[in-house]
């Protein structure tokens, strides 16, 4: 996965987080460095049916003049070492202004 992904379309970006994983981390999950499945980051706080959650983000596209663009960063890749491939702090202003430079 590249470090910042622009979204092709809303629907497109809504998928994209949708399909979302991470390493478990949360009391939810048992502390090991296994992937799961957390759409839209909002695993430990889902209190309904997913499919509606889905289908409120995908309508939202047509309540609004213009869909804002969706982008998926990934500052904590690790390498073949398990040590993050991005350095951080203040290097994530360069991919910040990339974004604000495609808005």
């Amino acid at each position: 996965m590249p470090l910042v992904y622009e979204a092709e379309s809303w629907e497109h970006g809504v998928v994209m987080a949708a399909g979302l994983r991470t390493i478990s981390h949360s009391a939810l999950d048992k502390p090991t460095k296994a992937l799961v499945h957390n759409p839209l980051c909002m695993r430990s706080y889902f209190s309904f049916n997913f499919a509606d959650f889905f289908k409120h983000w995908l309508g939202i596209k047509g309540r609004v003049k213009q869909a804002p663009k969706i982008f998926m960063v990934n500052w904590y890749q690790e390498g073949p070492d398990g040590k993050p491939i991005w350095p951080g702090f203040g290097e994530n202003i360069r991919v910040l202004e990339w974004i604000v430079n495609r808005v």
